[in-house]
């Protein structure tokens, strides 16, 4: 047996947000603008790249956002020349990162990539190979084409309209020749990806051809190559060097700050894309600021990252995340219901400290309960603590209730109350205690083990807040995993609320890489795992 850790996922709507400015540990980037991000999703890592601190740069930092430590990332290949005004996005497929264009002295169109699991550099396509050399442009990354996307720009020679695919199976570049009207010549903007095959743009700087700057918002669709203006007359002031954001979850475009005609702007909007209506998002924010780099990150909100006043260069990290309490399972992310017993990350605004502060079992191996976080009014037991985010047990008490109310900052929330919601901690370990992988597999017949919550009330009852030491109680609710034997199944050594399952692999049971199991407790399925068997 091993202890486990509680992983710090939420998965929260963008309704009533805040901007909040996240404490960070490790020696950070230098302030800078243009300091491109992209949010790797399964290393839950927020990568910076280039931009200029007065020098321009071309180095690669990662924020681990559990942990929120910075760090610089060692690299081999590469790496790419030093820029600023560049895209930098996600290949969801590949777990790479795209870079594109940008300026330093002169221009680039070239195309790079960022293998996050081997730390190397690779060029894609080398400068004027498709698209002309620009900075200032937009880009995303296209998952249903599985290409990279990029738009409009500027160099020395002028302002760009054109649209062009990166297609990363052939790493070749085709024009897309919309049809009927396209946005005008602009630089000094950003694209996001809504996830439903759109690109949206706003704004930006389009002198030469129209306003400097501009506050117009365009649909760009990527099945017909066809832009549409979707700007309203209600929308916020023109600018350009904005931050921009997509909400997939709630389908929201998010603009704020830049640079307007009277200066900078501090304010923050968001566009629905069902009503086709902005409104503002109110409450305090980051000091006013251009050239910031934002990306949307499920369950979290927005992260921007550094920007300039014209006086000062930023290195801060800036979540706009939701005010009101949102409670979900710890190892999945997922709400409808808590379990009795279940660890679950509860997400809000001045929960805790602004950094955040594991806490440890005392020397009765109880957790601390925190009195200012109830559930039904019973203090929980608290895993982590921060200010926009704690990690919590649901007490035991719950069991029998329909519903459990949530008292934390001064906010309450209802939230049903589930016999089990059961989910797993992304790890399998093999019977010597490695981590299973593809470089490292199972044998059919061996003993393979993983760590859940959400499994429910025990025999014997176990106590809230408290280790399992010396006796470790089974779940009351039957407990199953496919293409095995479950040979244990009781609470893990050293936690509250966590299950660690044995099972042992059938002699028949699949062999690959990625061979999907299953964990049912009383009925209701978890997240499946993916095991490495042989």
């Amino acid at each position: 047996m091993t202890r486990t850790a509680i992983l710090f996922c939420l998965t929260a709507s963008f309704a009533a947000a805040q901007w909040t400015q996240l404490k960070t540990t490790g020696a950070p980037p230098s302030g800078r603008y243009d300091g491109t991000v992209a949010w790797d999703a399964a290393g839950r890592q927020l990568y910076m790249f280039g931009g200029s601190d007065g020098a321009n740069q071309n180095d690669l930092w990662a924020l681990d956002y559990d942990q929120l430590t910075w760090a610089k990332v060692p690299a081999s290949g590469g790496p790419p020349p030093a820029r600023f005004g560049h895209t930098l996005v996600y290949d969801s497929v590949r777990r790479q990162l795209l870079l594109f264009g940008g300026q330093a002295g002169t221009f680039y169109s070239d195309v790079w990539s960022f293998d996050i699991a081997s730390k190397s550099w690779r060029k894609l396509a080398e400068n004027e190979q498709g698209p002309k050399s620009r900075y200032g442009h937009g880009a995303i990354y296209d998952a249903v084409r599985d290409r990279l996307v990029i738009t409009h720009g500027f160099t020395t020679a002028g302002r760009f309209d054109d649209t062009w695919a990166f297609d990363l199976k052939t790493n070749r570049w085709t024009e897309l020749v919309p049809s009927g009207i396209r946005p005008l010549k602009r630089c000094l903007f950003h694209s996001v990806y809504d996830g439903k095959d759109r690109m949206w743009i706003y704004g930006g700087c389009a002198s030469g051809f129209g306003p400097c700057p501009l506050g117009d918002l365009w649909e760009f669709d990527l099945t017909s190559n066809v832009w549409t203006d979707r700007t309203q007359a209600t929308s916020p002031p023109a600018r350009e060097h904005p931050g921009m954001a997509f909400d997939a979850k709630s389908a929201k475009v998010l603009i704020f700050e830049g640079s307007g005609s009277a200066g900078l702007l501090g304010d923050t909007w968001s566009y629905d894309v069902a009503t086709k209506a902005w409104t503002t998002v109110e409450g305090p924010a980051p000091e006013a600021r251009s050239r910031q780099e934002a990306t949307w990150v499920d369950g979290v909100g927005v992260l921007a990252f550094g920007g300039t006043n014209n006086v000062t260069l930023f290195n801060e990290i800036w979540r706009l995340g939701p005010k009101t309490l949102a409670v979900v399972d710890a190892f999945s992310g997922l709400g409808g219901g808590v379990a009795p017993g279940e660890v679950v990350s509860i997400y809000g605004a001045g929960l805790g400290p602004s950094s955040g502060v594991a806490q440890a079992f005392d020397s009765s191996g109880r957790l601390p309960q925190n009195a200012s976080i109830t559930w039904n009014g019973i203090p929980s037991p608290v895993y982590y603590l921060s200010d926009g985010q704690v990690n919590a047990q649901v007490p035991y008490e719950v069991a029998g209730a329909s519903t459990v109310t949530l008292s934390a900052a001064g906010a309450t929330t209802t939230i049903p109350v589930v016999a089990t919601h059961p989910s797993v901690f992304p790890k399998v370990f093999n019977a010597d205690l490695t981590v299973n992988s593809p470089s490292n597999p199972a044998l059919r017949g061996s003993v393979i083990f993983f760590f859940a919550t959400g499994q429910g009330v025990t025999s014997p009852p176990s106590l809230t807040g408290a280790a399992a030491l010396g006796t470790y109680p089974d779940p009351v609710a039957p407990v199953t995993v496919s293409m095995a034997e479950v040979v244990f199944k009781g609470q893990a050594p050293f936690t509250a609320g966590v299950m660690q399952v044995n099972a042992r692999l059938l002699a028949n049971a699949t062999i690959g890489d990625a061979v999907p199991i299953r964990l049912t407790v009383g009925g209701v399925d978890a997240a499946e795992l993916l095991v490495a068997i042989k």
